[in-house]
């Protein structure tokens, strides 16, 4: 993607703001075989956010849900307790 994408300011904005979510409770459930996110953005979001629980499951595509949610719900809901608590 160039800057002359129409999507590039957006995505640009979009990224200059992430910093502020750096502190925040965030679940990173990834998909190995996503054809549009591949692993350098995982790679990327766990450097962004070090303090995110992150889970990558190799088999999964871009609809991560889809492809893991019998593995991924359990974590959410644990996720959710922890961030209540």
């Amino acid at each position: 993607m160039s800057a002359g994408h129409p999507s590039w300011n957006t995505l640009a904005r979009v990224e200059k703001s992430l910093t502020r979510l750096r502190d925040k409770p965030m679940l990173i459930c990834w998909g190995g075989k996503d054809f549009c996110f591949h692993d350098g953005f995982y790679e990327q979001w766990r450097q962004r956010f070090p303090s995110a629980q992150s889970h990558y499951f190799p088999y999964a595509g871009h609809y991560v849900l889809e492809d893991a949610l019998d593995e991924i719900s359990p974590l959410v809901s644990s996720f959710l307790v922890s961030c209540h608590d």
